[in-house]
């Protein structure tokens, strides 16, 4: 294991001992103590999670599996990831052309476990179906759940968006115009200049979901 320095041992030992006796003397079992201690390096600036999670497998000689389920329970007992914040990580999923395209399904690639949950919360608020039985940091979805799901989570006001989708909230338009959307987001993914069309509707994606970007 390589040598971890601490960046503010007192917390860190404070916050460790305020868990660990809280629970009582000896109680806690150790998958509790690991998360609280992955929970403790997270919290003192050691790892940034998804991007630092090969880091941290090579330093605590864990799997990278085994580093993501502990980061997951990190975030259900001692974080939580607001559906707001959810939205901007979609936005930023997109804006970094993270993902691919399979005919009519969008693969995304979400290596952030809550997001993953949120994904598979929304589609299923929509009887949409989703797949990542192959691998968790995949989400796939068709077109048309994305659609769905862009229609339930966007927000009720967009002010100054871009003209093409002034009428976007008109009950007659809304789903079209999240089509035309979904179906430039595809258009434009296979296509090295489309990169700027990718930001472009990031920027637009930010103002539908109502987040900042």
């Amino acid at each position: 294991m390589a040598n971890i320095e601490i960046g503010r041992p007192s917390k860190f030992c404070e916050e460790f001992l305020e868990h660990y006796l809280g629970a009582g003397l000896g109680r806690m079992q150790k998958r509790d103590i690991d998360v609280l201690v992955m929970h403790l390096l997270i919290s003192d600036g050691r790892y940034k999670f998804p991007k630092d999670t090969f880091k941290a497998a090579r330093e605590l000689s864990l799997t990278e599996t085994k580093v993501r389920n502990l980061y997951q329970e990190v975030q259900l007992r001692y974080q939580q990831l607001p559906e707001e914040e959810a939205k901007a990580s979609l936005v930023e999923l997109i804006n970094k052309k993270a993902f691919e395209i399979k005919g009519e399904r969008i693969v995304f690639i979400v290596r952030d476990p809550m997001l993953g949950q949120w994904f598979q919360e929304w589609v299923a608020d929509v009887d949409g179906f989703t797949d990542s039985s192959f691998n968790p940091n995949l989400v796939t979805v068709h077109k048309k759940v994305l659609v769905d799901v862009l229609d339930k989570i966007a927000v009720s006001e967009i002010p100054n968006l871009n003209k093409d989708f002034e009428q976007f909230n008109k009950a007659d338009g809304r789903k079209s115009k999240l089509r035309l959307f979904v179906d430039e987001l595809i258009k434009s993914s296979g296509k090295e200049a489309g990169k700027l069309t990718t930001k472009a509707l990031a920027k637009i994606l930010a103002r539908i979901l109502g987040v900042t970007f």
